[in-house]
């Protein structure tokens, strides 16, 4: 694993040329929050919400969706009264045949002279003629063999806040994976360990592509990672059988401040914990922090 040690830039660079960044996997994001020097910092973790899994008709298996943004920030802790405010995107449906694409939502935060947004991951391809992937934070996965995967990364921020979605590498009409922060095609997510569970956790990972020939439903990804939803597998015998895709994952938003500087003021009803000499707010849902 490599450790990523700088933080992300607030609006991202790059052009808006597309490009694959399949087979460039970076690995784990490996995030240590409130590292070195002796000025108080403030630290924001922000995944956006994960797109809905393809729906697989009988001739083919749906394409997996693609992971929320995963992009994180370290400023210099903000002057007394100013307010941050946190917008937590929600996860895109899945596909049940008649709404392809249903791609989440974003997560942002906003303060003085600065927003920091990760967009929601794309929905996956599947059912009549929506045989290609879509675009977004991470791009979903094809429906077919030979259909075109997504483009990740979009809109572009650098470092990249999602992959490219994977083509199928099965039997025609299997499903391709949806991207996921740490590698285009059924990637497994960036980590951090910022909410303190005593491990890494895992955001942002890319849904499953739909098997062809099976008969069952696309799994949907956990609340609060911003995971992609899996698609849903085709049955081409009898009895054939469409199934849906499995629903994304929310998004979430968590805040990281000195206990020192902790103002207590937040609204949205935040977890909070703490961690050492440090406060730790994660937010499922909006709300705000004044410092």
């Amino acid at each position: 694993m490599r450790k990523i040690d700088h933080p992300l830039t607030v609006e991202g660079k790059g052009s808006n040329k597309k490009r694959s960044t399949r087979g460039k996997s970076f690995g784990y994001q490996v995030l240590g929050f409130g590292a070195g020097g002796d000025a108080p910092k403030i630290n924001f973790l922000v995944v956006g919400g994960g797109g809905g899994g393809g729906y697989g008709n009988p001739a083919s298996g749906g394409g997996g969706a693609g992971g929320g943004g995963f992009r994180t920030r370290e400023d210099a802790y903000p002057a007394p009264g100013q307010t941050i405010t946190v917008t937590v995107g929600g996860g895109g449906g899945g596909s049940n045949g008649g709404n392809p694409y249903n791609a989440g939502q974003q997560s942002a935060v906003q303060g003085a002279g600065f927003t920091i947004a990760s967009a929601g991951g794309a929905g996956g391809a599947g059912g009549g003629n929506a045989l290609n992937g879509a675009d977004g934070a991470s791009g979903s996965g094809n429906s077919t063999f030979g259909g075109q995967a997504g483009q990740g990364n979009v809109p572009a921020t650098d470092p990249a806040q999602g992959f490219d979605g994977g083509t199928s590498n099965q039997p025609a009409g299997s499903g391709g994976g949806g991207g996921g922060v740490g590698v285009g095609g059924g990637g497994p997510g960036g980590q951090s360990d910022i909410l303190v569970t005593g491990q890494q956790v895992a955001y942002a990972p890319g849904g499953a592509g739909g098997l062809h020939g099976a008969n069952v439903s696309g799994q949907g990804a956990s609340s609060n990672t911003g995971g992609g939803g899996g698609g849903g597998s085709g049955r081409p015998h009898a009895p054939q059988n469409g199934n849906p895709g499995g629903g994304g994952g929310s998004g979430i938003v968590v805040i990281r401040v000195p206990s020192s500087k902790y103002s207590g003021q937040t609204t949205g009803s935040p977890t909070v914990t703490t961690d050492g000499s440090f406060k730790v707010m994660k937010f499922t849902g909006g709300g705000s922090y004044t410092t």
